[in-house]
């Protein structure tokens, strides 16, 4: 700030005082302020600031204008006043070019203070002329502003309101916590400012009359008394109201007279006081609103804070579009991997035209090239060549143009679902007040302790969640917490607590809602179930703890044995897991008697883009989401152990229970199960099974796309996907097909797998090729293939990494100098893993000295072939040595 706005910002500061002292409904108009709009006018015009120049110009209009009418003010017209007043101080205290950017970011509210002010120098147009002054009209006013700056409006309101509640909630609790009487201050003064913009002036009204409330608590003139402080909740309630329905028809609003009469009661207060007398610390609104409002990172429509960041209204549909976009088109740039892949073959197709080529030219003799066939012949070699050094360097473009698009494709997925995501918080905040008032109603005490409210989630999901939250939470207060009164006879604080629990585990958002209450009751719901007839009496006796609290979400289920507004109708838990099934998530309850009860729920942070593995069941494509899988095993056919008609494998000392997939999901079982069988561990609740199923095909990334509702609810499965060939496949619903498992085992209808001792039919062996020249991999991939191995290969250390993870080999071929990944760190890894430690690597290198060898061989690998001394024979003779034949 240079000396010119130094002594603007002072000569500001000086004449506002006496223009916000003077400025007052309850006092006769003072001449004396038009002479201070006259001197913050002209000094604006020096130092040349063009939009304080406009707001002063206008209020020096406008006040002459009363003046020339009898010198009454309205109390519209007060507000219109001081709010020009406020943001020309904030205006000069920012300097000359923040005070320009301040601007820029507030012309909405510029232009709508300079058009207010002007309209006040109309003959007529002040409030005070009117027969029905006491009642300002809103809806009219609202008729006149655009969608978009109401829609903005509701949203600076809910922000607000949230922070007005949260802070009364905490000044009931810690009374003498003035400080967050200051917050308070600037939430409603915000709302005021807002709702005059749009013309809502009955919420102006209550916007001011809590301020003023709030005001009288600041100085000391009133107390935090528990009657003032739900006057103030009832005052936040309702602004929230207003805001929600200004895009709703007129009738839907809160009346005009109902608002009017709550802003009345709140200014009267306990003893009938009126409004702070004279505003004793009138600047004290001016200093809240100069001061930037912390609401959630976010700057309001018409009080934008000095942040770096500016907020940018977009449709919700369009922002679902955009992701949705951003998903395809990841999923459509890996498809593009394939048509490399052709593209090696077709290079590799033409080394084989030139190896026939030269074939043909031995025999014939090997003509001489001044033969007129010798002749033909180079020129075929000629032209050949010429083709594949075309290809050859196409192919290497496009594999890069591939890696570049993955990479940029895949950042613009991030950027455009982190664009959608919010933290927890913001579904929230009505919670404090939700166990406040059902706690008062109940007559219990009770704490509402939140953690991990920072965590984010996709806004979608968020909006879904929100309802199973509100009733779990309204449910611990309502059945899971005992009166006071119980508490203190068990030797318990007579204040409940319930917490609310939110962490990321494995790519999934898993959130809690605990309880310290008298926990739930397992014996009723046991007698309950048997009492509905929902299973025979011998099933239910022999249910776990688990199945039994299962059935607290079924339609209809409910143990209350009375029936009031809060709860114990039956309905709701159900609803609750329906919710939690349509995000792609899950929800089961744990309890201890006398301990408490914890809801857990347990969804997906984003349902644009899954990763999944992809597995064949009954010759059918299946995908399971990567992060409810614990592990991918390869187990041989003869380690599976059967007990009492149940089928086990060993796993780090203890026996998973085997189960056939394509039983479960009602498929054609197929052929002999392969070996070694091929398993998918998955877990929920405490219960571990291992599904067999045929092959696994890979890790991919699947746009989910929801199943037809006409289908209803599809058993066991969550979604649907299509693969990058363009194949559709299903997703499992992993928490469904765990309790399909538990159900088939109750019923004892479990199936083996039909496991042959006889022995296994051969098996070609695999080798996995990995070298970033396309020139070595497909020369090594069909030598290999011509002795009768199956190959495959990577185009580096990473993507050779990952394939060894995903797929069983017998053999790694890998060269050292690689992008993302060299073979050492390659060799290393492998040798390192516990599963794959047992799988041969061969390092071939263009390195050939004796420190190359020895860094090869310190990675374990178990040969070090150099290129100088390569050739065809020693390769396959090396790899004879390691595996043998190429086929067992």
């Amino acid at each position: 700030m240079n000396a010119l706005d130094a002594l603007f910002a002072e000569e500001v500061g000086r004449e506002a005082v006496a223009l916000k002292a003077a400025l007052s409904s309850e006092r006769p108009f003072d001449a004396g302020i038009i002479f201070a709009a006259q001197a913050i006018h002209g000094a604006a015009r020096v130092v040349g600031a063009e939009a304080a120049v406009r707001l002063s110009g206008g209020l020096e209009g406008a006040l002459l204008a009363v003046e020339s009418r009898g010198g009454t003010l309205s109390f519209s017209d007060v507000e219109t006043c001081r709010a020009a007043v406020e943001l020309i101080g904030r205006l000069a205290a920012a300097g000359s070019e923040e005070g320009e950017q301040i601007a820029r970011d507030r012309h909405v509210e510029v232009e709508s203070l300079v058009a207010a002010l002007e309209a006040m120098t109309a003959p007529g147009i002040s409030q005070a002329a009117r027969p029905d002054r006491a009642e300002p009209v809103a809806t009219d006013a609202l008729a006149e502003v655009t969608p978009v700056s109401l829609e903005l409006f509701r949203h600076e309101a809910e922000l607000h309101t949230a922070t007005l509640t949260d802070g009364l909630l905490l000044l009931e609790k810690e009374p003498r916590r003035l400080e967050v009487v200051e917050r308070l201050m600037r939430a409603a003064h915000s709302i005021k400012g807002a709702a005059r913009v749009v013309g809502l002036d009955v919420a102006v009204r209550l916007a001011h009359a809590a301020e003023d409330q709030l005001i009288r608590i600041q100085t000391g003139s009133a107390e935090v008394s528990p009657v003032r402080i739900e006057m103030l909740l009832e005052a936040s309630d309702m602004l929230g109201r207003l805001a929600n329905a200004v895009l709703a028809p007129a009738g839907s609003r809160p009346s005009d007279r109902e608002v009017l009469a709550l802003a009345a009661r709140l200014a009267a207060g306990e003893g009938g006081a009126g409004p702070a007398p004279g505003r004793p610390d009138a600047e004290a609104g001016a200093r809240a609103a100069e001061t930037p409002v912390p609401a959630d990172g976010h700057s309001g429509a018409f009080a934008a804070d000095l942040e770096e960041d500016r907020v940018l209204r977009v449709r919700a549909s369009h922002l679902s579009r955009l992701v949705a976009l951003a998903g395809e088109s990841l999923v459509e740039t890996r498809r593009l991997k394939p048509f490399a892949e052709v593209q090696q073959r077709l290079r590799a197709r033409q080394a084989g035209l030139a190896d026939l080529l030269n074939d043909l030219h031995q025999a014939l003799g090997a003509p001489a090239s001044d033969h007129p066939i010798g002749m033909r012949i180079a020129e075929l070699r000629q032209r050949l060549s010429e083709a594949r050094s075309v290809v050859s360097t196409w192919v290497e473009e496009f594999e890069e143009h591939a890696r570049r698009s993955e990479d940029l494709m895949l950042r613009l997925f991030r950027e455009a679902t982190g664009s959608r995501m919010r933290p927890l918080s913001d579904g929230l905040t009505a919670f404090p007040r939700l166990v406040r008032d059902v706690a008062r109603k109940l007559g219990k005490l009770v704490d509402l302790h939140v953690t991990g409210e920072d965590q984010r989630i996709d806004r979608d999901i968020l909006e879904r969640i929100e309802a199973p939250l509100n009733h779990l939470i309204r449910n611990a207060v309502d059945h899971g917490l005992e009166p006071p009164d119980v508490r203190r006879a068990s030797g318990k604080p007579e204040r409940g607590t319930i917490r609310l629990e939110a962490r990321h585990r494995f790519g999934m958002l898993e959130i809690s809602v605990s309880d310290d209450g008298s926990g739930i009751d397992v014996g009723r719901i046991r007698e309950r179930v048997q009492t509905l007839g929902l299973l025979p009496a011998e099933t239910v006796g022999a249910l776990d703890e688990d199945r039994l609290l299962d059935h607290l979400f079924a339609p209809g289920f409910s143990t209350a044995e009375h029936v009031s507004e809060i709860s114990g109708r039956g309905v709701g838990l159900d609803v609750v897991r329906s919710v939690l099934r349509e995000v792609g998530g899950a929800v089961w309850v744990t309890t201890e008697a006398g301990r408490g009860t914890s809801f857990h729920l347990r969804v997906p942070v984003s349902r644009s883009v899954l990763r999944a593995v992809v597995v064949k069941i009954a010759d059918e494509p299946y995908a399971f989401p990567l992060n409810r899988i614990d592990a991918l095993l390869r187990v041989p056919l003869g380690s599976v152990q059967q007990v009492e008609d149940r089928q086990y494998v060993p796993l780090d000392g203890r026996a998973v229970a085997l189960v056939p997939a394509s039983q479960i999901l009602e498929l054609e079982a197929g052929d002999v199960p392969s070996d070694p069988l091929h398993i998918v561990l998955l877990s929920d609740r405490g219960h571990s099974f291992g599904f067999a199923v045929q092959e696994f095909l890979g890790e991919f990334d699947l746009v989910v796309r929801p199943l037809d509702p006409r289908l209803g609810r599809v058993a066991d499965i969550s979604a649907a996907a299509i693969l990058p060939d363009g194949t559709p496949v299903l997703i499992i619903d992993v928490e469904d097909i765990v309790r399909s498992v538990l159900h088939l085992r109750q019923e004892t209808r479990m199936e083996k797998l039909g496991i042959s001792r006889e022995p296994p039919a051969r098996r070609k062996k695999r080798i996995l090729v990995v070298d970033d020249s396309i020139t070595v991999r497909e020369l090594q991939r069909e030598l290999l293939s011509a002795k009768g191995y199956e190959v495959e290969t990577a185009v580096d250390g990473e993507e050779g990494w990952m394939a060894a993870r995903d797929r069983a080999f017998d053999l790694v071929i890998t060269d050292i100098d690689m992008p993302r990944m060299d073979g050492v760190s390659l060799t290393r890894s492998i040798k390192q893993d516990p599963r794959l430690k047992g799988l041969p690597v061969i390092i071939v290198s263009y390195r050939g000295s004796v420190e190359d060898r020895l860094r090869g061989l310190s990675a374990a690998a178990d040969l070090y072939l150099p290129k100088s001394d390569y050739a065809d024979e020693k390769l396959l003779q090396a790899v004879a040595d390691l595996i043998g034949a190429p086929e067992e």
